[in-house]
């Protein structure tokens, strides 16, 4: 299946630390996957700002939450999109909003770690008549405490647990949180299309073939093959009295006659399947000296075209001309 991917790339010049956090004492966030980049002078502003401050302007969403005091940032913030795609802040909804395309989730907070979850809501889209399925993903939380902010970057998690601010270098401790920047991207698969199939009758057609109108009733070609050699026929579904432009061309079959074998291989196109309705390859293959074959009747034989009558005659593959008719069901999408 296709995959698109809102992909970034990180291109800040602010100056950008590696925490060693084993180094400093602070030993229980480590509970977090990974570890964060300081930025040693972060400037606090919108979400957008920040999430492009940081180095992530390819990644579309952010939203931005605030540590108040005396109370937590725990809870599920919904996350809506305005006009033109971007993330509505919290401060200038409405109330009125409706269809989110995903939510927060913000938890076991006490004003210095915090857990996180992406959770999708909007699980499917269709861009230019094709459906995706959507799965959003954290590129980056930006969690600011006092002049600077710790930056934990993501590949595709929708979850994390004790996200911290940087250490405040006066005591060895960790600032309390000032607010949190959610970075975030989605990622688009896109759904096979369910396709509803109508079967068909098909014949291979060669250059010099013969119509089975009006000999018989039915249509569909014989095909003589003059000796050795390889031969490609097309293959016609729903060419009623042999007439192609009623047709549909859904491939070709190529013959390969030599002594004493007949390899025929069907070569059916995308869209069309060869399958009929059971799920079944079904095909017939007919060779032999005259141009159809025969079956018994009472006084003698007579000839016929139906597929479930057709056989190879292999003492007549002896490099003499020989008739071949090639017969399928194949499954065309229906209209």
């Amino acid at each position: 299946m296709e995959k698109i991917t809102n992909t970034f790339y990180k291109t800040s010049a602010l100056a950008i630390t590696l925490m060693l956090i084993g180094t400093l004492g602070v030993t229980s966030v480590l509970a977090t996957s990974v570890v964060p980049n300081l930025y040693s002078q972060s400037t606090s502003g919108n979400a957008y700002f920040e999430r492009d401050e940081a180095g992530y302007s390819s990644c579309p969403y952010a939203y931005k939450t605030n540590w108040i005091e005396g109370q937590s940032m725990n809870g599920e913030y919904l996350i809506y999109l305005d006009e033109y795609g971007k993330v509505i802040p919290f401060e200038d909804l409405t109330g009125s909003e409706t269809d989110p395309i995903a939510k927060i989730v913000i938890s076991n907070d006490n004003g210095i770690y915090f857990d996180w979850e992406l959770v999708g809501i909007l699980i499917e889209k269709t861009i230019d008549g094709q459906r995706y399925s959507v799965e959003y993903v954290m590129c980056a939380v930006i969690v600011k405490g006092g002049t600077s902010a710790n930056v934990f970057e993501y590949d595709d998690a929708t979850s994390d647990t004790q996200l911290y601010a940087p250490i405040n270098p006066n005591n060895n401790k960790l600032y309390g949180i000032s607010h949190a920047t959610f970075v975030f991207c989605e990622i688009l698969t896109l759904i096979p299309q369910e396709i509803e199939y109508c079967y068909e009758t098909a014949y291979g057609k060669g250059t010099g073939s013969i119509n089975f109108i009006p000999t018989f009733s039915n249509w569909g070609w014989t095909n003589r093959l003059s000796g050795y050699g390889t031969y490609e026929f097309e293959l016609w579904a729903g060419a009623a009295q042999c007439d192609t432009t009623k047709g549909t061309l859904v491939g070709t079959v190529t013959v390969v006659y030599g002594a004493g074998t007949l390899d025929v291989t069907f070569n059916v196109k995308d869209p069309y399947i060869l399958m009929n309705e059971d799920g079944e390859v079904e095909t017939h293959v007919y060779a032999g000296s005259n141009p159809y074959p025969t079956i018994k009747v009472k006084g003698g034989t007579k000839p016929t075209v139906a597929p479930g009558q057709y056989s190879i005659d292999y003492s007549a593959l002896n490099g003499q001309p020989i008739y071949v008719i090639v017969h399928a069901i194949v499954g065309i999408p229906c209209e």
